[in-house]
């Protein structure tokens, strides 16, 4: 499990692929995995699926307006798609079989070099 699987299962759901009960199922067993890190994305994504499950349950929000306000988050927080493929076999060397997907989060800088001092 990784922070990428959160967002692909979000953006599934923004799609219109899988419910937000399919959404529940998956990311209850995961919840303590996500919300250990309050300042993750991750963590904030899996905060607004919680949320947006409950406001739905007790009709606070539609289902249309879930997805859409998902839709939102993903939005301001854009992945990065790669499609990754099987090394060909046979004679042919342009041949590309598509194995699947992996997606990356925005970059973030988690270090940066500290100006060096003036007259060095």
């Amino acid at each position: 499990m990784s922070a990428l699987d959160i967002f692909d299962v979000a953006n599934r759901y923004a799609e219109g692929e899988i419910s937000l009960s399919d959404v529940q199922d998956w990311l209850v067993p995961r919840l303590g995995a996500y919300l250990a890190d309050p300042t993750s994305t991750a963590s904030e994504l899996a905060g607004l699926l919680e949320l947006l499950s409950a406001e739905v349950a007790s009709r606070e929000t539609s289902a249309d307006g879930a997805r859409e306000l998902v839709l939102s988050f993903l939005r301001r927080h854009p992945m990065i798609t790669f499609n990754l493929a099987e090394k060909p076999t046979g004679s042919a060397s342009n041949v590309i079989v598509q194995a699947g997907q992996l997606r990356a989060g925005s970059a973030s800088v988690s270090w940066a070099p500290r100006p060096l001092p003036a007259g060095t």
